[in-house]
């Protein structure tokens, strides 16, 4: 699909009541929503004119006055017809999704064990999380290779999305960047399972922004971003991760409480507990 029938299906989404909608009304939903690929406010102006014409010609909305629009039935019934279309897609995803979590927590699990047992004097000695999450990271590069997992990749602090910035979007189509401290993603590689895993890590005694932490997770492990089904493989705003884990370590009571997302949303919650040799302790 050419970028036009895409802005097209994205201005026919927006008009999916039957209220009467302004062009400029119009403009501006579509620069909130393509904020991240900063595109020229001029262009994507020309963008939404030729999208307005073809939905026109395409008798999907009706040219009620000038710069004034509203969708036609037939528009109503395209939108129908879209959202099952794509609701069939994010199903498929999702099956792959759960797949790929059970993947996701073996890793986990493997590196886990190895960063404790590799890091045991750096975390009584009570190094910065920071540090802690890179050799945590490094445990995971270890696992992953152990495992001859080569499409997959750890990283710390990641920025990028493909060639935007990586970021989340919220309710109100604001969006934020984001850095999520360690991820595993095949950077962009793999567009049937890109994001595989997220962690936020954080010493017990570290209350800072737990709860964004927490609700990044939630957005990050979502099916769509802000409930919207997209026809791109790789979205402009970050979702679809197989498993998020909100790690809590405390390092006096020598345990860790993990916090497991998927699908947007808390479905487990465990707690590990290990020695002061570095040993889980089943």
């Amino acid at each position: 699909m050419d970028r036009i029938g895409k802005i097209g299906i994205e201005i026919l989404y927006y008009m999916r009541s039957k209220k009467l909608y302004r062009r400029t009304e119009i403009e501006k939903q579509l620069e909130r929503r393509h904020q991240v690929e900063k595109i020229p406010v001029e262009r994507l102006k020309v963008w939404v004119s030729f999208a307005l014409t073809r939905l026109t010609k395409q008798d999907l909305i009706k040219r009620i006055d000038r710069g004034i629009y509203q969708i036609s039935n037939n528009g109503l019934e395209k939108l129908k017809d879209n959202k099952a279309i794509l609701q069939e897609k994010i199903n498929k995803y999702s099956i792959q999704a759960d797949k790929n979590a059970k993947l996701a927590i073996e890793i986990f699990y493997n590196a886990n064990k190895l960063f404790i047992k590799d890091n045991i004097r750096n975390i009584e000695l009570g190094v910065s999380e920071v540090t802690l999450q890179g050799d945590f990271s490094q445990a995971f590069k270890e696992i992953l290779k152990e495992m001859k997992i080569c499409n997959y990749y750890s990283d710390i602090n990641y920025n990028k999305n493909k060639y935007f910035t990586k970021c989340i979007i919220n309710e109100k189509m604001k969006y934020f960047d984001i850095f999520c401290d360690l991820i595993i993603h095949s950077r962009g590689e793999n567009l049937e399972q890109d994001n595989l895993l997220a962690i936020e890590m954080k010493k017990k005694e570290n209350r800072k922004d737990r709860l964004k932490d927490r609700k990044r997770l939630e957005i990050m492990t979502s099916d769509s971003y802000v409930g919207e089904i997209l026809f791109d493989e790789l979205p402009p705003y970050i979702c679809r991760y197989s498993l998020g884990i909100f790690y809590d370590l405390d390092v006096k009571k020598r345990q860790i409480q993990l916090d497991f997302y998927q699908h947007g949303e808390l479905i487990k919650t465990q707690t590990i507990h290990y020695n002061s040799n570095g040993e889980i302790i089943e």
